[in-house]
């Protein structure tokens, strides 16, 4: 995008340097004026000044220490989740990754429940739910591979029950 607007090479790469050493900072911001809050109410939930929020907004994702990360996205209430993985792993070992860490994530839901049959009906519904849309996602993106595996059978279709869509920021 940069290259299309100049021909000097040397400030396109000095351009797109401090687009990428701000990607999770400008992250923050947007979320940030999308839910328009202000910089005060996010040092107020911090118990930081507006101007430490400010500081921290105009600096570089370098400088960002986890704990500021933690507490911006818990003041805009969010949680965080820090994921670490081998630069060469691939697609398929990631993919695998979340896979696990959803069953993780169904699993206390389970155990959550309890003895309640009330709290149980509801986490099998969510299980069906996220099943058809995990189904939907997988099926979405084997569409992009059509083209190329014309011979070979299609994925199975399963019948999918209604799926609700929620705000998923709580």
């Amino acid at each position: 995008m940069i290259r299309e607007v100049t021909e000097n090479d040397e400030l396109a790469d000095q351009v797109q340097q401090k687009i990428n050493q701000r990607q999770i900072i400008d992250c923050l911001m947007g979320l940030r004026s999308a839910l328009d809050l202000s910089q005060e109410y996010i040092a107020s939930k911090m118990k930081r000044t507006q101007s430490s929020i400010s500081k921290l907004e105009k600096g570089e994702d370098d400088a960002l220490r986890i704990g500021h990360l933690r507490g911006y996205a818990e003041a805009m209430g969010f949680g965080m989740t820090v994921v670490l993985y081998k630069d060469e792993a691939s697609l398929a070992a990631q993919v695998k990754h979340y896979a696990f860490a959803i069953r993780g994530i169904l699993t206390k839901m389970a155990k959550l429940a309890g003895d309640d049959q009330s709290i149980a009906m509801g986490v099998r519904e969510f299980y069906q739910e996220a099943a058809a849309n995990i189904g939907r996602f997988i099926d979405g993106a084997a569409h992009f591979l059509d083209s190329y595996t014309r011979d070979v059978s299609p994925l199975p279709k399963q019948p999918a029950p209604l799926i609700r869509v929620e705000n998923s920021s709580n």
